[in-house]
């Protein structure tokens, strides 16, 4: 008695073909270092990346965020690498829970996030608070893509180096709150 649903070859290729075009949008996101990506003809590793993942990892799939992931590691590795690498950073860095279902690792950090800012920050923490700014409105975007989407791809290559040489939750963690004590003076002058 087999509980599983297997796809019949058209649903199957329905379903790559709907993949295909997601990851295509996603890909026309700009980050900062975007236009050396094209430049670089590094465009169809990053999709094959992304599609392999998805294909590879069906209870995650693909989800919008994961080509800002992979995309720093295709500067540095050929792109059989760069996948290897994204799939540990998935799997053996904890990546992976926060595409899931429910995103419980993202909620783990925007809550770790949180106490942090709390205890290190308690006047900025108390002063986005009272205007309704909370850290999902900010964190999640540097979460989810591992801080690529808005900061410089230098920027970004140290922010792996950190978490490949320690773990990914406490350097996200740790260059989170320093962001936010080196802005904290603009931040707190900041009244809507």
């Amino acid at each position: 008695n087999c509980c599983c649903w297997v796809k019949s070859p058209k649903e199957e290729l329905l379903h790559i073909q709907s993949l295909e075009k997601t990851i295509k949008r996603d890909m026309g996101a700009r980050t900062a270092f975007s236009k050396y990506l094209m430049s670089s003809g590094l465009q169809d590793g990053l999709f094959g990346i992304c599609k392999a993942y998805a294909l590879y990892d069906e209870e995650v799939g693909y989800a919008q965020g994961m080509n800002f992931i992979a995309m720093p590691l295709l500067f540095n590795v050929r792109e059989e690498e760069a996948f290897c690498l994204f799939a540990k950073l998935m799997s053996k860095y904890g990546m992976r829970d926060m595409f899931t279902a429910d995103m419980p690792g993202l909620h783990l950090q925007l809550y770790q996030f949180s106490r942090l800012l709390e205890d290190f920050e308690p006047a900025l923490y108390c002063h986005l608070n009272r205007r309704g700014v909370t850290p999902n409105l900010y964190a999640t975007q540097w979460f989810l893509t591992l801080f690529a989407y808005r900061f410089p791809l230098q920027l970004v290559q140290r922010i792996y180096d950190l978490i490949f040489s320690s773990n990914l939750s406490a350097s996200i963690l740790k260059f989170a709150i320093v962001l936010m004590q080196k802005n904290r003076d603009t931040l707190l002058g900041m009244r809507d």
